[in-house]
């Protein structure tokens, strides 16, 4: 089976978590390119991860080793660089939420079956350490018949870079 390569685009603190992901532990996938709008950064991440690095998605659709683009930039932006990078034939990896409306997230699906590309939505918790040892003592019953279960995740965002953004993140309740 080919080798996959992947160009990441935005290299925030999820982007590039995804670009290591990608570099050391995704099999069958190799990471080609980064993109950053800021240049000193995608420079900087791409000498440290032996990937092409771009300032534009433009550039990393254009490059022919790219086949899968993973899109962690800010949520406003999702719809638009999918569409862009389904319509030059690349499948495409993107943070969630998809898009900010049911509308958008309805384009981008019926784009990828039209172009028969693959769309995914990543939920990089669903396959954890943590998530696979819960998993498997409930399977085995370990826990009892469970009715409900309550979790609480600290996740750190600095306001300034998330919340204060964009228009919808500012909407958010955090």
């Amino acid at each position: 089976m080919k080798e996959l390569g992947v160009a990441v685009v935005g290299l925030g603190a999820m982007g590039s978590q995804h670009a290591r992901f990608f570099k050391n532990q995704v099999q069958g996938a190799k990471l080609v390119a980064v993109v950053d709008q800021v240049k000193a950064v995608a420079e900087s991440v791409g000498a440290e991860l032996g990937a092409e690095s771009y300032t534009t998605i433009d550039q990393a659709v254009r490059d022919e080793r790219v086949d899968v683009v993973c899109l962690a930039t800010p949520t406003y932006l999702h719809v638009s660089q999918a569409l862009y990078a389904l319509e030059y034939g690349k499948h495409v990896l993107v943070e969630k939420p998809m898009a900010t409306t049911l509308a958008g997230a309805r384009q981008l699906i019926s784009k990828a079956k039209s172009k028969r590309l693959k769309l995914g939505v990543d939920f990089m918790e669903r396959y954890s350490d943590a998530a696979a040892s819960l998993k498997s003592l409930i399977e085995k019953g370990d826990l009892g018949k469970l009715f409900l279960i309550e979790g609480e995740l600290k996740w750190w965002r600095d306001e300034k870079s998330y919340y204060l953004k964009d228009e919808l993140a500012r909407s958010w309740r955090g």
